[in-house]
């Protein structure tokens, strides 16, 4: 009964991101545009129910929720922020290295400003470095502790872990991550990246300080969660990252938007009124153009699981096998190969090691 906390997690994802934005956003309607995106895009685009498996659900892909949540209502500076990351990279380990890197990231990027904005404005002759060490040691030296006293927990806990992650092997073995294929939608996402970087940099003055920290936050846990897009080059990947792309998609109309109402000429406003609502509404109406297919079969598997009372399970492309009577069989064994297209179903479900990190039925001559 996984796919119970898979929805869970889901629309607790969608919950949480709402309001988060609703927050978030100087716009305050672009929330409820961002909320039917993600689910047009979650749930209706899948090529898969989004609790098919569970690896795939927000339970592992979007837990980078609850450190924007902590950096924007504590600050970058918090402890709570720190634990959280330390916890993570404990539990999480691979998403929550990534995720610590990405903190690391930020606080070198607002040093780095925080160091220009000095200089700029005491001059070269006035400027203390050491007192803007000090500063940042005050603002930083708690969390660092906290990050240290977590590494060292890692390696106590898992001193004897003899188990290596896929990454780690990847690495040991010197194999590459797949290319993004010419075609990919992914290829509007770095461009994407940019922009938000460049209208959180053009507006940083401006604008209020949490917003621009925390805007700069998601930014850099986006790249960091588009590693798992990277590594497995698959259109239905950029779906099980859609969350936070769409987050930054809205965060920069959140600043266009923004940009508009700074102008005071009447026809700029009128425009800033109409700008959210004609993106939005274009925005969904290209994504269900691009994945009509899928939506029409997912409105059609739910109507039959409505019909049905099904609430859980809602896949039926896939009917797990009796693997009571395949472990009969095999004498309750550990060493099976399943061939078949769909062996990483069978291993998942069969509570099965894979035989190798990809299918030989696959790579056939």
């Amino acid at each position: 009964l996984f796919q119970v906390l898979g929805q869970l997690s889901l629309y607790l994802l969608f919950i949480g991101i709402f309001f988060f934005s609703k927050a978030f956003f100087h716009c305050k309607r672009l929330s409820i545009y961002l909320l039917a995106s993600l689910v047009i895009f979650k749930i209706y685009a899948n090529l898969n129910d989004p609790t098919f498996l569970l690896q795939v659900t927000p339970l592992r892909l979007d837990l980078w929720i609850i450190l924007l949540f902590l950096v924007y209502s504590k600050g970058p500076y918090h402890w709570s922020v720190a634990l959280a990351l330390g916890l993570l990279a404990t539990l999480h380990r691979s998403f929550g290295i990534i995720y610590l890197l990405s903190y690391c990231q930020l606080i070198i990027i607002l040093a780095g400003l925080d160091f220009y904005d000095e200089f700029k404005k005491e001059g070269k002759n006035k400027f203390h470095t050491v007192r803007w060490l000090n500063r940042q040691l005050r603002s930083n030296g708690k969390n660092f502790l906290i990050l240290v006293g977590s590494f060292l927990l890692i390696s106590f806990l898992f001193k004897s872990d003899s188990g290596q992650s896929g990454t780690d092997i990847y690495q040991r073995l010197g194999l590459g991550f797949l290319p993004i294929v010419k075609a990919s939608f992914y290829w509007y996402v770095p461009v994407l990246f940019s922009i938000l970087a460049l209208f959180l940099l053009q507006y940083r003055i401006t604008i209020k300080e949490r917003y621009f920290y925390t805007g700069m936050f998601l930014l850099l846990l986006a790249i960091g969660q588009s590693i798992y897009f990277l590594g497995r080059s698959h259109e239905n990947n950029i779906i099980n990252i859609s969350a936070i792309l769409l987050l930054c998609l809205f965060t920069v109309m959140d600043l266009v938007d923004y940009s508009f109402k700074d102008n005071k000429t009447g026809m700029y406003k009128n425009i800033a009124k109409l700008l959210p609502t004609v993106f939005s509404v274009i925005f969904l109406l290209g994504t269900a153009y691009c994945y009509q297919k899928n939506i029409i079969a997912r409105t059609k598997a739910q109507y039959q699981n409505l019909a049905g009372l099904r609430f859980i399970n809602t896949e039926a492309s896939f009917v797990p096998p009796n693997f009571s009577v395949i472990k009969n069989v095999t004498r309750y064994s550990k060493r099976v190969y399943f061939m078949t297209y769909e062996d990483f179903i069978y291993y998942y479900y069969g509570d099965y090691l894979p035989v190798g990190f990809y299918s030989p039925y696959h790579a056939w001559v």
